[in-house]
């Protein structure tokens, strides 16, 4: 049966590829995730943020990890520097 949007073949209107809403979000040609966590200490942070790189490392090995700790004011000029970082190893 041929989609509804594009009248091709091998989808149908929702998972049509014509469809943006439908299409994955990528930067920069990579998928992230930023996690923020406030309200806590510095160790339940360091604790989480093991964790955090444990189930990556699990989950999916080669990927990337970067685990990024600071204050309020410093954390925006931090998160942009990750962004621009395009290293292979966790971190």
């Amino acid at each position: 049966m041929a989609c509804s949007k594009c009248g091709k073949t091998g989808h149908n209107a929702r998972s049509c590829p014509e469809n943006r809403s439908s299409q994955k979000k990528i930067i920069n040609g990579r998928d992230r995730m930023i996690i923020a966590i406030d309200n806590t200490d510095e160790e339940s942070l360091n604790k989480i943020a093991a964790l955090v790189m444990e189930a990556k490392r699990k989950i999916d090995p080669n990927a990337r990890g970067t685990i990024v700790l600071g204050d309020e004011n410093s954390l925006p000029h931090k998160v942009l520097q990750l962004l621009e970082n395009s290293g292979n190893t966790d971190e």
